[in-house]
């Protein structure tokens, strides 16, 4: 994962887990098609990195959805929605770089307001 540097360790679940990185590089998936735009240290941006678990039986099944999912996220630029920085692999690790937005993940904060009520 050149380019990135891990920060912090998030959470895990179901896919794999989850990093706090800082990023030097952008790259943005579109269609299929990456652009890259090259940044120095002193413009690092914060990402969500998720890996996936490379051993787990349904491991194909997962990759694909995920790969669907990194599909139609690359075709979205909305204020509302994370957005895909990258979807590689670094040796024999299945990563995707985010948006990083902090204060928690969806679960918690639909938990959180249930609870609020």
């Amino acid at each position: 994962m050149d380019g990135y540097k891990i920060v912090k360790f998030l959470g895990e679940g179901g896919f794999g887990q989850v990093v706090l990185a800082q990023s030097r590089t952008t790259k943005r998936v579109s269609s299929g098609v990456s652009t890259i735009e090259r940044k120095s240290w002193a413009d690092v941006q914060l990402v969500a990195i998720k890996t996936i678990k490379k051993r787990t039986p349904d491991y194909n099944k997962k990759i694909k959805l995920l790969r669907e999912e990194a599909a139609i996220l690359s075709t979205l630029d909305h204020l509302h929605i994370i957005r895909l920085m990258e979807d590689d692999k670094a040796g024999p690790v299945d990563y995707f770089a985010m948006e990083y937005c902090a204060g928690g993940d969806l679960r918690g904060a639909i938990e959180g307001a249930k609870q609020s009520k």
